[in-house]
């Protein structure tokens, strides 16, 4: 089992390919995580991205885009082995907790500059994303 795995879902409506420009984009990933240093082994385009891990913590991190209804279902999924040198459990719930909660304030915010104004329960509109639709304009 690894010593860190934190699984995280999003529903995100706008496109694929511009909740991917900033998901899938590593300088962002080490910019929310500071420490890491990511390498992708698997560019999977309109599906998402997949990295090997390094730095504070070795593992793997993917992002995988899921299309939804008029929207993207966002999954990330971040496994590390341990640190070295870090072996307790409070250590563990502490890291765990302060990455889970890095990732979603940042989920959040692509999900708000993708959304732009829309409100809840409205069908996606063209704001930036090229997905224009007569009754959008």
């Amino acid at each position: 089992m690894p010593f860190l795995h934190i699984v995280d879902e999003t529903f995100v409506v706008a496109s694929a390919a511009v909740v991917r420009t900033r998901w899938c984009r590593e300088s962002e990933w080490t910019r929310v995580l500071p420490g890491l240093r990511l390498e992708c082994y698997e560019d999977r385009g309109a599906l998402g991205k997949r990295w090997r891990m390094a730095g504070r913590l070795s593992g793997t991190a993917e992002v995988w885009l899921q299309q939804f209804a008029d929207g993207v279902l966002v999954h990330v999924y971040l496994r590390a082995q341990r640190p070295v040198g870090r072996d307790r459990l409070r250590s563990r719930r502490r890291l765990r907790r302060d990455y889970a909660l890095r990732l979603k304030r940042w989920g959040f915010s692509i999900k708000d500059a993708a959304e732009g104004r829309r409100p809840a329960g409205e069908p996606r509109r063209a704001v930036g994303c090229g997905d224009a639709r007569p009754d959008d304009q």
